[in-house]
């Protein structure tokens, strides 16, 4: 009964909040600005579709992981800049899953899984490798950093409190 179910969540649906960037400050130059909006480099795109992990369910597009490598690197689609973002990557397909040992017939015996876009996803990494070169490359980052963070683990953050 619950297995079967989906649900659909889109931006549309939700409440909307007001946004309160009234103490915001630029952190940016113009000069940087543009070098994190301009359109992803074929180095890029080629390094996120080799690390694409197959055999992973895709979104409400339907397409798959192995689809984009199957369609290679020149054809993954039209958005190759950030600001380019389709409103279906934005949508995710809800499953429960049942949670072993417990009563299938309550509600919280099942947790939720969102089912994103791959092409969404893949954009997401380029965004992501993008950031975190800058962040790196600048030294923004303080060294007790750690959280998210490629090479750092909490081990790392107990040996600066000791």
């Amino acid at each position: 009964m619950l297995q079967s179910a989906t649900l659909r969540l889109t931006q549309r649906e939700r409440p909307k909040k007001k946004k309160n960037t009234k103490n915001l400050k630029e952190t940016l130059t113009d000069q940087e600005r543009d070098l994190m909006s301009t359109n992803f480099t074929q180095h890029e795109l080629d390094r996120a579709i080799q690390d694409l992990k197959l055999k992973k369910s895709p979104g409400e597009d339907g397409v798959t992981n192995e689809i984009i490598q199957h369609l290679g690197k020149n054809n993954v689609g039209e958005s190759r800049s950030p600001r380019n973002i389709p409103q279906i990557w934005k949508e995710a397909i809800i499953i429960p899953i049942y949670k072993q040992g417990k009563d299938k017939k309550k509600p919280e015996s099942y947790r939720p899984v969102s089912l994103l876009s791959c092409l969404g996803k893949t954009m997401e990494r380029m965004v992501n490798t993008r950031m975190t070169w800058y962040l790196e490359k600048n030294n923004i980052l303080v060294e007790e950093q750690a959280g998210f963070q490629r090479d750092r683990c909490t081990e790392d953050q107990i040996t600066l409190i000791a």
